[in-house]
């Protein structure tokens, strides 16, 4: 190798020491502090940002103190992102101060800039920890327009999918079927929807439950299209009118587009109920196909059991 070219090598390795050095401690750009912006979430905070034009930066770091433990808490993101979530965090514990800044290779921070924001309530954790069927009765179960040719409500219970309750195909006005077929009243309201199922659970500690029916598996399909639950305080089987106030009953839940095949089953979503009760009303609205009755084979109860944690309340 020629004394010059190791000259020209020897010059090219000083001065990119020399650049080297020259980095070193040099203060990075800060973030626009006008762009620096806290968004509340349940349990979280985003801070965004706009990446400076001339990023020279290695990474952003934002500092808070958490209020529960009193540790300072660090967190960074890489040069190319523009935003960060924070979260493990509650609304109880009001605003929480960030520290932004940005941070060089070497250590070297920019001007810290300083925003306040507090979250939005965390989200309560509800966890399914069991269930039980609540047993049904012919003692508790009433329904409207029941078929006294066929189709008692007593087959609604029977455990036996083959086996069906009906209401009136025969007749034109409305009327009030017992569960031994008797007829107990009538009117002179025309037949078809809505039709009232009733039930009584027995019980008045239900927080949660869910339901199940099947529908007629041969003749006609004659399903739920439509439907709205409520549950109710008290009874009386001579009123299907939920809107009378000595039954303080509440809507809990709505259906459209229920299954319409023959022989169909639909179970529900858990329905949480905040206040006790005791009856569930099954109100059907609407019918497959617009038919004008109603025919399921079976029907059931679940109460189910969950274990709720509501990570704001104060322990």
């Amino acid at each position: 190798m020629s004394f010059k070219l190791r000259y020209w090598i020897m010059a090219v390795l000083v001065m990119a020491c020399v650049s080297c050095a020259d980095d070193d401690g040099v203060t990075p750009v800060s973030l626009d502090s006008t762009t620096i912006t806290a968004t509340a979430g349940p349990g979280q905070i985003t801070l965004s940002w706009d990446i400076p034009d001339e990023a020279n930066y290695y990474y952003v770091r934002v500092r808070y103190t958490n209020p529960d433990s009193g540790q300072l808490v660090m967190k960074t993101a890489s040069v190319y992102s523009d935003s960060m979530v924070i979260d493990d965090l509650l609304a109880r514990y009001g605003e929480i101060e960030y520290e932004v800044c940005t941070v060089s290779k070497d250590g070297t921070e920019s001007e810290p800039y300083f925003i306040k924001a507090q979250c939005e309530p965390a989200e309560v954790i509800s966890t399914k920890t069991g269930q039980e069927t609540i047993a049904l009765s012919t003692d508790g179960l009433w329904a409207t327009q029941g078929e006294t040719a066929e189709g008692p409500i007593a087959d609604l219970i029977d455990g036996n999918t083959s086996s069906f309750f009906h209401t009136q195909w025969s007749g034109s006005y409305w009327k009030y079927v017992d569960s031994d077929g008797t007829v107990e009243a009538a009117s002179d309201i025309p037949a078809g929807p809505p039709f009232y199922i009733v039930v009584d659970t027995f019980s008045d500690d239900i927080e949660y439950f869910s339901f199940n029916y099947t529908c007629r598996n041969n003749g006609n399909r004659s399903n739920p299209d439509t439907m709205e639950v409520y549950v109710s305080d008290s009874f009386d089987c001579m009123n299907f009118d939920e809107t009378f106030a000595g039954y303080n009953a509440r809507l809990v839940a709505s259906y459209s587009g229920l299954p319409g095949d023959q022989g169909a089953s639909y179970t529900s979503s858990t329905i949480q109920v905040d206040t006790p009760f005791r009856y569930v009303w099954f109100k059907v609205t609407g019918i497959t196909g617009g038919k004008t009755f109603l025919a399921l084979s079976e029907l059931s109860l679940t109460k189910e059991i969950w274990s709720i944690f509501d990570p704001e309340a104060v322990e």
